[in-house]
């Protein structure tokens, strides 16, 4: 009896924390799964890590610091710095296209997009601003892309 004793000590003691008694229950799978949910809701899985940083994309970041400072010239000049280096960067075409509608000069920002889209065609913003571009009345009706 003494080994009976003893484990329903224990029973006991798993049952109080802290000196207050703790819920015991059973849940069935349709409970379980959406406590589960509940949880991930709260505490929701941590950030992914942003990309390493690269030349490209630390001049880019700058360029585009450029451009909120008001510093356009500067800021189209590092873009073309880095189109030198790999013409196929999407987000620098965009942007450099983005800069050239800043300075009412849509013919060349529409084929600059359009440059962007041939080259990722996953991204809608760029969809967006080349409908921009082609409906100011400044732009020819077929521009070149």
């Amino acid at each position: 009896m003494a080994a009976g004793t003893r484990a329903g000590a224990q029973f006991l003691e798993a049952l109080f924390v802290n000196g207050r008694k703790r819920q015991v229950t059973s849940l069935n799978r349709k409970q379980k799964r959406r406590q589960a949910k509940r949880k991930k809701q709260n505490h929701p899985a941590p950030p992914t890590p942003p990309p390493p940083a690269t030349a490209v994309g630390e001049k880019l970041a700058a360029a585009k610091r450029l451009r909120r400072a008001g510093r356009l010239r500067e800021a189209l000049a590092q873009g073309r710095e880095i189109l030198d280096a790999d013409p196929k960067q999407a987000e620098t075409l965009h942007f450099l296209g983005s800069l050239s509608m800043e300075v009412n000069n849509f013919e060349t920002a529409a084929n600059l997009i359009g440059k962007a889209i041939a080259v990722d065609s996953g991204c809608a913003g760029y969809y967006r601003d080349l409908g921009t571009a082609l409906i100011n009345p400044h732009c020819p009706d077929d521009p070149v892309i």
